[in-house]
């Protein structure tokens, strides 16, 4: 349920999970039921903020973990566990590059993009492009490539420092940042995961699946806190 992905900029989340297979989840019309006992993957798709008085109280990280605990008890055959999440601070992230001019790892993308966008020689500012092209409708596949590297870039190294003194920082997103503090891994950037008008004034329609390891998830969370380094199931 993409409408229910959402997270505070402090993390607290709340969280549902859905046991899946790979046979067809349809009626009697296009295939049969699956079994919950043939589940081999649980999806974490409702992610949401709880009441501010409990921000700082990091309930989220403690009922993922409780839930996936549960879960593999009762279905020792599930072997992936990931979230379906948004990416709310895509947009925002990229009309500030555009105004900026500063485009974090991504200038050869935003030239590209600019190429992409326009159809003549007007002149018009990237900023003006993406304003008028891409933030109204949903993009066309012919900007699925550079759209999903830029939403790449802007997960793996658009980041803010924790505070004024301090040399480490964290990414920007603040769902990235509640899963990969939990020690999770970017897994996937899914294309029109999220058609709704929302997903696309927030992201451009990207969702993200972060994954979890359990055998790795102390050792991903000590290696985020210490660098501040995005890890990914990708190159």
């Amino acid at each position: 349920n993409s409408n229910n992905n959402n997270s505070n900029s402090n993390g607290n989340s709340d969280s549902n999970s859905n046991s899946n297979s790979n046979n067809n989840n349809d009626n009697g019309e296009h295939g049969t039921l699956a079994s919950e006992d043939d589940a081999r993957v649980c999806i974490f798709y409702s992610i949401t903020a709880t009441q501010p008085g409990l921000s700082g109280i990091d309930l989220g990280h403690q009922l993922i973990m409780r839930v996936a605990q549960r879960l593999r008890f009762r279905f020792p055959d599930i072997h992936t566990y990931a979230t379906l999440s948004p990416v709310p601070g895509f947009v925002r992230w990229l009309r500030r590059q555009c105004d900026d001019d500063n485009w974090c790892h991504a200038d050869e993308l935003a030239l590209e993009l600019r190429e992409q966008l326009s159809n003549d020689d007007s002149g018009d500012s990237l900023r003006q492009l993406v304003h008028e092209r891409l933030l109204n409708q949903l993009p066309g596949v012919e900007l699925r490539g550079v759209l999903t590297r830029l939403c790449t870039a802007y997960l793996v190294h658009a980041k803010q420092r924790v505070s004024s003194t301090s040399k480490i920082s964290r990414a920007v997103d603040p769902v990235a940042n509640f899963h990969i503090r939990n020690g999770a891994v970017l897994h996937r950037i899914n294309w029109h995961g999220d058609v709704s008008r929302k997903g696309i004034r927030q992201s451009l329609g990207f969702m993200v699946n972060y994954r979890y390891d359990f055998a790795s998830v102390a050792a991903n969370h000590d290696a985020y806190v210490a660098t501040g380094a995005v890890p990914t199931d990708f190159d």
